[in-house]
């Protein structure tokens, strides 16, 4: 993933700034900031001793600094950025430019003088590619890189060289919802790290440098955290207001100006991937609203670089520019600040892992987490980068957690283990739902056909207003609005003829009781659910072992709460699988959403959950909105519905997504990119077409594909094989159709539950005896042994 580029210039003889900057904190000590004397003295010394060096009588003074100057420059360029092509002709347009800036400082045998816009803070993107909102070693190793540069200008040229990191993080945190307070500890840390390394030559920028003694806006004489964020805003205002241009036209740079383009692209890519995680995609924003919106977010940042570069140019007049992001290479020299065999150049924006050859690699944190020969190292209390183990130390790891798996095994629900419900089909056949709205008909379902299989998974997916929750309710027999017309079979029987307990439906909306305990939710869940005829104890138990099978059994006696109160969302989310588990659905279960809401890591954990109930013999179809790849595999097949419920696909996913991805691009869809996320493509392809005027949109092309012509031989193949009659809910008349309606609520069996319930927590039951009267309608006759936790 690229990082946020550089500021654009608005002319190209403009010096541009980055646009990743570190923290813009003041630190008042003497090795951590850029006194403004200093650049005075040093452009003052200008007029001394060349360099130290003893010229060639054979070359003039001229000659005798430009060559030293070369040697400089050659020792930078070996840093330079080198992840592209064309990166030395890149560094070889500017080199006169900074053969001359060079020479200025040579000529007076002064310091080297370079300004880094860098580090501004972690990105936004915790779930997948950053360890936390602090620096980490990717860090440490960035900064060692810049000082050993330093170093090395050194031994050639005793004045040395200083490497200054100006800070943008203050000009556009808010704009990637990073907070003010956190932007200050990021560029406190920055600076701590460089004093502990004794990385000597790098300097940081302070607030200080770009507000001049006579600006009206006035800083305190020392900042802390408090006063930093307090003049946050206004020092942002005033960047604004002192270089920018109010007709800065944007959109003409981008198309005029190579720097600017190449800076728009960049913050385009990054945006996408930072801001996924807090921006979400849903209902009310879909995958080409969320371009959009980027698009528009990374103009304003544009806007604001432009300033910076303004500010830059008038603080750091003299230095010798380096930046951190592919230009044109006419007025900077771009860095590779993490040299590392992968893309990933700035510590920022991803991890770094240090592999058992004694590399180091950079990836996103999301990529080195999906690798189980990496572990993370700690430093300073918290995760600081990534190790390879050895091939000996991932076989004694790999031992050492089944040994722990072994100790701590439980039996899981018997009743939800029994091979032959693999064999358990659910299929349907021309589903429609019209409901009336204002005297007119809508069409929320159109002609959708399927089938779900137990011991799988299915994704349902679809733009908002597909009618994806509507298939849902009615594939559970809970629409209670509209008409529903289609045939809807279990193991070629009618749906009416199953059994009451053939599904379970797990809703986005979290309805667990707050001041209930996780095993009590399931618990009750069990007795008022499960049919009168199972034994009460046999409820409870089963209710245990689906707070085992969830892997909640540590937080049994954990009060619920409100959202966050004392479950994490990932945990609420097994919560509520359980309570509809604790049900004992037989064949089908159900689930709207239930990623929404949970960052990367919890999301493949659900999905790990559902595989276990499906390879334990469910069908599960689940309703997901735009998957990574990496979720979207976990998945067997995939219902994809387009606008009015109209059928776009069904089928198998495939390896890495091929088949899915085959299909379309079979069919017309433009071809996915590799760096593509597959879910988002899909939706792109097939939303496009049917916005389009096209004569044949998605819908149609599916009607005559023979993956269409397949699964309707195939569903005919289920009729023939369960030799069973159709369930038509319309009955043979469309005229007669059924509008179906939520089964009633039975207050009375509410009350019975939640009674016996009662009595069975609080009661000292003994070993009983089926004579007694009070015991014996308690467990419907059964023999009563106290669970272990109830005694």
């Amino acid at each position: 993933m690229d990082p946020a580029p550089d500021a654009s210039s608005a002319t190209s003889s403009q010096v541009l700034s980055d646009k990743s900057s570190p923290a813009l904190s003041d630190n008042e000590s003497s090795d951590s900031s850029v006194d403004n004397s200093s650049q005075s003295n040093t452009m003052s010394k200008m007029s001394g001793s060349p360099i130290n060096n003893v010229p060639d009588p054979e070359f003039s003074e001229k000659d005798t600094i430009t060559l030293m100057s070369t040697r400089i420059l050659e020792i930078i360029f070996d840093y330079a950025l080198n992840k592209f092509d064309d990166c030395r002709d890149r560094l070889e347009a500017g080199r006169p430019r900074f053969i001359e800036v060079l020479n200025e400082f040579v000529r007076a045998g002064a310091q080297i003088d370079m300004a880094l816009p860098a580090f501004p803070f972690k990105s936004a993107n915790k779930v997948y590619k950053a360890l936390g909102f602090l620096p980490d070693k990717a860090e440490e190793i960035a900064l060692a890189r810049l000082h050993n540069m330093c170093r090395r200008i050194e031994e050639i040229y005793e004045p040395g060289a200083k490497v200054v990191i100006i800070s943008d993080g203050l000009v556009y945190n808010d704009l990637l919802s990073i907070s003010d307070r956190h932007t200050w500890l990021y560029g406190l840390a920055l600076r701590a790290m460089a004093v502990e390394k004794g990385f000597t030559n790098i300097g940081f920028s302070r607030l200080r440098d770009f507000v001049s003694s006579d600006s009206d806006f006035k800083l305190p004489e020392s900042l802390d955290e408090i006063s930093y964020v307090a003049n946050a805003t206004n020092f942002r205002r005033f960047i604004l207001n002192k270089f920018g241009k109010d007709d800065l036209d944007v959109d003409h740079l981008i198309a005029v100006d190579e720097d600017t383009r190449l800076t728009y692209q960049g913050y385009r890519r990054f945006l996408m991937s930072d801001l996924r995680h807090i921006f979400t995609l849903g209902a009310d924003r879909t995958s080409n609203a969320y371009k959009r919106e980027t698009k528009y977010l990374a103009k304003q940042m544009l806007v604001r670089g432009y300033a910076f570069a303004g500010a830059i140019k008038h603080n750091f007049p003299h230095h010798l520019r380096l930046s951190i992001h592919q230009s044109t290479g006419e007025h900077k020299v771009s860095m590779s600040l993490l040299n590392t065999k992968t893309g990933f150049t700035t510590p920022w924006h991803c991890s770094v892992a240090l592999m058992a050859d004694g590399e180091w690699m950079s990836a996103p944190m999301g990529d080195f987490k999906e690798n189980p020969r990496m572990k993370i190292v700690d430093e300073n209390g918290r995760p600081s980068y990534f190790r390879e183990m050895t091939e000996e130390e991932f076989l004694e790891d790999r031992r050492q957690a089944e040994e722990a798996a072994r100790l701590i095994e439980k039996p899981v629900v018997k009743e939800l283990q029994k091979p032959e419900r693999n064999e358990n089909f659910v299929q349907w056949e021309g589903v429609t739902c019209d409901v009336k709205n204002g005297g007119k008909t809508k069409r929320l379902l159109d002609q959708v056909d399927g089938w779900l299989r137990g011991g799988t998974l299915t994704a349902l997916m679809g733009v908002s207003g597909a009618g994806k929750t509507i298939l849902l309710d009615v594939l559970a027999n809970r629409s209670n609005s509209g008409v529903v017309h289609g045939e809807i079979l279990v193991n070629g029987q009618p749906r009416n003829m199953a059994s009451k307990s053939l599904s379970a439906t797990v809703y986005q909306q979290d309805l667990q009781f707050s001041t209930a305990t996780v095993k009590e939710a399931l618990i009750f869940s069990a007795l008022l659910r499960q049919p009168k005829t199972n034994p009460c104890v046999e409820k409870i138990a089963y209710a245990e072992e689906v707070l085992n099978l969830i892997g909640m059994e540590a937080l049994a006696d954990t009060i619920i709460g409100a959202s966050g109160e004392y479950l994490n969302s990932e945990q609420r989310k097994r919560l509520s699988i359980g309570v509809e588990l604790a049900a004992k659905p037989t064949t089908l279960l159900l689930l709207d959403q239930p990623l929404a809401g949970l960052d990367s890591q919890a999301a493949f954990s659900i999905c790990q959950l559902l595989r276990q109930l499906a390879q334990n013999g469910l069908s599960i179809l689940c309703v997901v909105n735009q998957p990574s790849a990496r979720l979207l595999q976990t998945f067997d097949r995939l219902l994809l519905l387009g606008k009015g419920g109209r059928q776009l696909y069904f089928g198998k996913i495939g390896l890495s997504c091929k088949t899915m991805i085959s299909y379309f691009e079979r069919n017309g869809a433009r071809p996915c990119n590799a760096d593509e996320n597959p879910a988002e493509w899909m939706l792109d392809v097939t939303s496009s077409t049917e916005n389009s005027n096209e004569s044949q949109d998605s819908s149609e092309i599916w009607k005559n594909s023979p993956e269409c012509k397949a699964m309707k031989s195939k569903l005919a193949q289920l009729r023939k094989k369960f030799s069973a009659g159709t369930d038509l809910l319309d009955g043979s008349d469309t005229s007669d159709a059924v509008q179906q309606s939520t089964p009633g609520f039975d207050a009375m069996a509410l009350q019975r539950a939640f009674y016996k319930y009662h009595c069975l927590e609080n009661m000292q039951l003994r070993a009983a005896s089926p004579t007694d009267p009070v015991v014996s309608w308690l467990t419907n006759g059964a023999v009563l042994h106290p669970p272990a936790y109830l005694s």
